[in-house]
C-alpha cells in the first residue's frame, strides 16, 4: 500500500532516535543521581566505580542499539538486528516492570521495544 514505505521508516527514525536520546539521559543523569544515592548509603568508591563502569556499558550500548536502528531505517535495509534489540527490550522492559513493583520508568523500554518491533517486524511493500 502507498504511504506505508514512508510510515515505517518514520516508526523506525522514532524509535533509533528514542534509544540514542534514552543512552545520553542514562549516562548524564542516570549515573549522577545514582551515584549520589550510592554515596548516601555510604557505598565505597570501589563499588560505586564498578557499577560505574557496568552503567556506562550501557550507555554506550543503547546509544549502539539507536545508531543500528537509525541506519537501517534511514537506508531501508534488512531489520533483523532490530528483531533481536526489539526483543531484548521487550523482555528486559517486562521482566523489570513487574519486577520493580510496575514502576512506570521501565514502561519507557517497553515502548521503545515495541516501536523497534513494529518496525523490525513491519513487511516492507
Amino acid at each position: 500500500m502507498p504511504g506505508f514505505g514512508k510510515a515505517r521508516t518514520l516508526v523506525g527514525i522514532v524509535g533509533g532516535a528514542l534509544l540514542v536520546i534514552s543512552a545520553l539521559a542514562h549516562a548524564f543523569l542516570g549515573w549522577p543521581a545514582m551515584d549520589a544515592a550510592l554515596a548516601n548509603v555510604g557505598a565505597g568508591e570501589a563499588l560505586a566505580g564498578a557499577l560505574a563502569v557496568g552503567w556506562y556499558f550501557g550507555s554506550m550500548a543503547m546509544l549502539v542499539f539507536g545508531l543500528i536502528v537509525l541506519r537501517i531505517a534511514i537506508r531501508d535495509g534488512e531489520p533483523c538486528a532490530v528483531r533481536f534489540i526489539a526483543v531484548g527490550y521487550l523482555v528486559f522492559g517486562l521482566a523489570a516492570w513487574l519486577a520493580r513493583d510496575l514502576n512506570p520508568h521501565f514502561l519507557v523500554f517497553i515502548t521503545i521495544g515495541v516501536l523497534l518491533a513494529v518496525f523490525g517486524f513491519w513487511r516492507r511493500g
